[in-house]
């Protein structure tokens, strides 16, 4: 596998917030406690009718719990290799990763538009009207200069959607 400065294109989410941390600490908590409930149902008791439901309960509760411990830990970082026409999905859930390597789409341009917060979406556009939010910024010239720059890396146009109902194609420098 390329080394990370081999790509193109990288695109990695910020680490968890503490809200996200938190929320996911609560879930692994709760599920610890479910699965602890399971295995001393399961050695401990005969598992009369009343027992067998809380232990099914609790089964229940431990994979909601794990899961929403996992959705809110997981992390993804999209790696592009034009060169090779892959991209690969890397989802990184504390030190372990695991990728996902598939072709890449269509891609057809970048925009950046301003949502009611003043706030810059980047977007990558691909296939017919689908995109990938790539980040956002509450500084023009910095989602510009990213823009920019990934429309110059990935070969595509740019579109400057920042004022609604009049979005202008940004010409390339070298065309």
């Amino acid at each position: 596998m390329k080394e990370r400065n081999e790509f193109e294109l990288i695109v990695s989410q910020p680490k968890n917030s503490l809200w996200k941390i938190i929320v996911s600490g609560l879930f692994y908590a709760f599920a610890v406690r479910a699965i602890l409930c399971i295995v001393f149902l399961q050695h401990y008791s005969r598992l009369d009718p009343d027992e067998a439901e809380f232990f099914n309960k609790n089964i229940m509760v431990a994979m909601i719990c794990l899961v929403g411990g996992i959705y809110f830990s997981v992390r993804l970082t999209i790696l592009i290799d034009t060169a090779n026409s892959k991209l690969i999905s890397r989802y990184f859930l504390g030190f372990f990763s695991v990728n996902f390597k598939t072709e890449i789409p269509e891609l057809k341009y970048v925009s950046i538009s301003k949502n009611e917060d003043e706030i810059y979406l980047i977007d990558l556009w691909y296939r017919a009207n689908k995109y990938y939010n790539m980040c956002y910024s509450e500084e023009k010239d910095l989602a510009f200069k990213f823009a920019e720059m990934v429309a110059e890396k990935l070969h595509i146009n740019f579109l400057d959607a920042t004022e609604k109902g009049n979005s202008k194609w940004i010409e390339k420098p070298n065309s």
